[in-house]
């Protein structure tokens, strides 16, 4: 019953009235709208360590009607999940586990927010070992792996097998695999492998309230996001409460773009309501709304391949991290290239997007990596050295250089390899000379090929001996019992300054001819260099004239006792004819033909003025200049002479008697001038002979030069004043023309 009392007002009496009091009915029924509660179940995140992890309970984290409270429902299930294995485990709480207790509201819902266990994966490293060395033909190897990051848990782990190896000069991955230990499972592992480089970072007392604006951060999403309400944290004194004062202010605060908005709060919006305190004083600690920035990074993309001379791209962006708000985003403009071996960023700029807020996002851009590795096909790189052939004459010769002759790989080029050799051979006598490079003397200096192979070819100096002939005299007598000799021997084809020592040997005393050999010292000249044609004279001697005085019968007399008569028998030198030819002879005479003084024929040099080992272009030319000026100066001499006997054939008699004497001698003095010509053509010729060998290197000028450039300039003087001469000739014919 709605019960009530009454009393009638000051002059008001009751005997003047009929009072009836009537009572009403208070009836309240249960609330038939939807009250929503929501449910949301704890969640935990365990790192995976091999044990049991466990999430308990559950949170009440909002009810639609304020009117509803937590107390008014029990909950009857299980709010525990438990899980060991790497993953995610749901509680899976059911809206029946909840019963609503209070009859005041009918219609009640209990809907359930998942909540998790989530055990993570342990976020493991395996990192081969680096190393490096000078190269020694060996292998070179480590066998060491770190494990990093959170590490396998307590009784698990891997084995490794480690299969890096380099032995060549040069880089490459320390390559390895893992086998996990058996009771280790990979799902519970995110395993990244890290190849490490094998190569040869109130009252009178103030009381004071303490007034807390609520806070709340938001992600910014393109939405509106609000924080209401505010907290008593703390009142200085406490026999005053809460309910002793009241709050006409606005307690919220909202904002749609990323940053912190305060609610503003004032001590003003809070009035005392308790007379019993009159000194309180209302303490505002600020709260915000925080919509903090999205946190978006942008990476480029990752890519590799192996050189092929073309450059590597890659246009991929990816978003990651929170992201960008639904209908927010940026536009990309890849740059990153990659043409030779190495690594690079792939390099990108990008452009947000109209009405995409840059002090909504915190950016963070990662640049991917864009590798070349080098091409590991074997290049083949054919070198051959350049060969001479020369004769010797005495100078050092020299071939130099070498001709890249092949390149298996058109992508390789010569100028990706260096030389620090010396492509030089020099001899000087006769013999082959090799360059003898060698492919080390070559350096690949091109980082996109790992396989240059160099091939050479070898070249060779070849220095041919010089031919010379050596010609001996010959000679011719009668018998006479002496030996017969020529010392005469002449060689021909011998290096200037260069010597030997040539004796005549032959040697004819009998009847009969026999070749004038020699015998040849090779003084400050070597054998080897020559290679030498002999021109032996013949040594002839006849049988002598019998002599008129002796009768013939005679002469049989001596020789037919001789097969008869014993070798001692005296009677030969008792003849007194064949004996005394002999003894008339003076002595002397016998030793000289057999020790003959040696005759050395030294030949005179080529080019005796030379002195050098080459020859110079440019004295050939002035050479060629000056017989060419000697040329034009006797065909122009020539045809003018023609020129004037035919006009002579025109003129009349009188004219010719007249001028026959001035133009004899005027083609006189041409003729003198143009055999003039001849002289400094002949001695250019002679000199040039002299002094330059063409068969030695050639160069642009010498010291001989200067010489024939004023042999040449002296030619020229010469044809100037041959034109003046002809251009007097022709005024003189124009002033006669003319008169």
């Amino acid at each position: 019953d709605n019960e009530f009392t009454y009393k009638l007002n000051s002059g008001t009496l009751a005997a003047n009235y009929d009072i009836t009091k009537t009572e009403g009915k208070l009836t309240v029924t249960a609330l038939e709208d939807e009250v929503i509660v929501t449910i949301t179940e704890k969640s935990g995140t365990e790192l995976y360590d091999g044990t049991v992890k466990t999430v308990t309970g559950y949170e009440v984290t909002s009810i639609s009607n304020p009117l509803y409270k937590e107390a008014y429902f029990s909950f009857s299930g299980d709010a525990s999940v438990s899980g060991k294995n790497a993953g995610t485990y749901n509680m899976e709480l059911k809206p029946a586990d909840f019963t609503n207790n209070n009859t005041n509201f009918a219609n009640v819902k209990f809907v359930i927010v998942d909540g998790t266990l989530e055990i993570t994966k342990r976020q493991v490293t395996l990192t081969s070992a680096t190393a490096s060395k000078i190269y020694d033909g060996t292998a070179l190897t480590k066998d060491e792996v770190t494990v990093g990051g959170d590490g396998f848990a307590t009784g698990e782990g891997a084995s490794y097998n480690v299969t890096g190896s380099q032995t060549d000069v040069g880089t490459s991955n320390n390559t390895f695999t893992y086998t996990l230990d058996e009771g280790t499972l990979a799902d519970n592992y995110d395993i990244k492998t890290v190849e490490g480089k094998l190569t040869v970072t109130a009252l009178e007392d103030e009381v004071i309230v303490t007034i807390t604006e609520k806070s709340g951060t938001e992600l910014y999403d393109g939405t509106v996001k609000t924080v209401t309400g505010y907290t008593v944290t703390s009142i200085s004194n406490s026999l005053y409460t809460e309910a002793d004062f009241s709050f006409d202010g606005t307690d919220s605060v909202s904002g749609t773009n990323a940053g912190t908005y305060n609610m503003e709060l004032k001590p003003e919006d809070f009035t005392n309501n308790n007379t019993n305190f009159t000194n309180v004083k209302f303490v505002i600690v600020d709260g915000t709304l925080e919509i903090t920035k999205r946190q978006v990074t942008l990476t480029s993309a990752t890519a590799s391949k192996i050189y092929d001379g073309t450059a590597l791209k890659n246009d991929t962006v990816t978003v990651t991290g929170d992201g960008f708000a639904a209908g927010e985003g940026a536009s990309y403009n890849v740059t990153g290239s990659q043409t030779d071996v190495g690594t690079s960023n792939n390099t990108f700029t990008y452009t947000l997007d109209d009405g995409t807020l840059a002090d909504n996002y915190d950016i963070k851009t990662v640049e991917g990596k864009l590798t070349v590795t080098a091409l590991e096909d074997e290049v083949i790189v054919t070198i051959t050295e350049n060969s001479g052939s020369y004769t010797y004459d005495g100078t050092e010769k020299t071939v130099t250089g070498y001709t890249v002759t092949s390149i298996s790989n058109p992508l390789y080029k010569e100028a990706y390899f260096s030389f620090s050799g010396d492509a030089s051979v020099s001899g000087t006598n006769a013999g082959t000379y090799n360059m003898e490079l060698k492919p080390a003397d070559f350096t690949n200096n091109n980082a996109n090929f790992a396989n240059v192979k160099f091939v050479i070819v070898d070249g060779t100096l070849t220095v041919e001996p010089k031919a010379v002939t050596i010609t001996t005299g010959s000679a011719e007598k009668e018998y006479d019992g002496t030996a017969l000799t020529d010392a005469i021997v002449i060689i021909d084809g011998l290096v200037y300054g260069e010597t030997v020592t040539v004796t005549a040997t032959g040697s004819q005393t009998e009847v009969g001819s026999s070749a004038n050999t020699y015998e040849i010292e090779w003084d400050n000249a070597m054998a080897s260099n020559y290679t030498v044609t002999d021109n032996l004279g013949i040594l002839t001697v006849t049988a002598a004239e019998p002599d008129p005085t002796e009768p013939d019968p005679t002469e049989p007399d001596p020789t037919e006792p001789e097969p008869t008569e014993p070798e001692p028998t005296e009677p030969e030198p008792t003849e007194p004819e064949p004996t005394e030819p002999e003894p008339t002879e003076p002595e002397p005479t016998e030793p000289e033909p057999t020790e003959p003084e040696p005759t050395i024929i030294i030949p005179d040099p080529e080019t005796p003025l030379a002195g050098g080992k080459s020859w110079a272009l440019l004295n050939l030319l002035l050479t060629i200049l000056t017989g060419i000026i000697m040329l034009v100066l006797w065909i122009g001499y020539f045809t003018s002479k023609k020129r004037k006997d035919e006009d002579e054939e025109t003129e009349t008699v009188e004219s010719e008697t007249g001028d026959e004497d001035e133009d004899k001698d005027s083609l006189k003095r041409k003729g003198i001038l143009r055999l003039l010509s001849l002289i400094p053509f002949v001695v250019a010729v002679i000199v040039f002979i002299l002094t330059e060998d063409m068969r030695n290197p050639m160069v642009f000028v010498d010291r001989w030069t200067i010489l024939m450039a004023a042999i040449a300039l002296v030619q020229a003087v010469l044809a100037l004043f041959c034109k003046k001469s002809y251009k007097e000739e022709e005024e003189e014919q124009e002033e006669e023309a003319t008169a």
